[in-house]
């Protein structure tokens, strides 16, 4: 068996949300939803003195962020129709939105294809939010019949997090992402991080009513103290703004 058909049966799953909960970043915050959160990325938010990535429990292996998680207990190989079985139970408590988020989803892009070509049968009112770092062309799901009723929230990476350019920016992904119905959503840790977004968006041909600005933080007040910082500069340079709704409701509790 190839492993094309393998990887479009199973997907690396870090967790499924047993409830409800709420979208807490970009245009959909505070939207009742549930979350699919798969294993594994292919950058790694914190090393060089970068802000830290807030799961790296999805991919962090080795400890290059001070703790090493152990695969056999943080992922789980999953075929795609339990994952649509545990979909099931959120959709009959009222659940309309699945936000599938990582790690880096797109390094599994055909299982979610599969997932999706699926749930789009079985559940006609479900709408996705595939939350990516926008380094990985979404070839695959952008040729789906049902790609209308999925939406990208693609969060470029900056200096800030420690990656270096050439791992964090694809200039031909992010080109494919405005083609999608897709939101671009950068972490901002100080104002300066301004001037790099501008370079970028400019680079990329982005609108600025597509950008939102989410202040860096893993703590409530971290985060209110950047957001404070951060909304009059949104506003003056024309770009939409979010919080994290999650952390200053439950912190880093996990699942939540």
């Amino acid at each position: 068996m190839n492993s094309e058909i393998i990887s479009r049966k199973w997907l690396l799953v870090s967790e499924l949300y047993p409830h409800p909960t709420v979208q807490g970043e970009g245009p959909s915050i505070g939207r009742r939803c549930t979350f699919l959160r798969l294993g594994g990325c292919n950058l790694q938010c914190g090393i060089n003195g970068g802000w830290k990535c807030d799961t790296p429990y999805t991919w962090d292996f080795r400890g290059v962020l001070g703790h090493r998680y152990d695969p056999r207990v943080e992922l789980t190989r999953v075929t795609v129709h339990e994952v649509v079985s545990w979909l099931k139970g959120h959709v009959i408590r009222g659940v309309d939105l699945l936000v599938i988020t990582g790690g880096e989803p797109l390094l599994q892009q055909a299982g979610l294809c599969e997932l999706i070509r699926i749930s789009c049968s079985e559940f006609p009112d479900l709408e996705f939010e595939i939350e990516t770092n926008g380094t990985i062309r979404p070839r695959t799901l952008t040729e789906l019949p049902s790609a209308s009723r999925v939406s990208f929230n693609v969060s470029p990476k900056l200096s800030n997090s420690g990656n270096p350019r050439d791992q964090r920016i694809n200039l031909e992904a992010l080109r494919d992402f405005t083609r999608t119905r897709a939101i671009y959503k950068f972490v901002v840790s100080s104002p300066g991080d301004l001037d790099e977004i501008d370079d970028l968006i400019s680079q990329v041909g982005i609108p600025r009513r597509r950008v939102y600005l989410m202040p860096e933080g893993t703590d409530s007040e971290t985060v209110s103290r950047h957001l404070t910082a951060l909304a009059d500069l949104a506003i003056e340079r024309g770009y939409n703004l979010t919080t994290r709704l999650h952390i200053i409701l439950w912190g880093k509790e996990r699942l939540r």
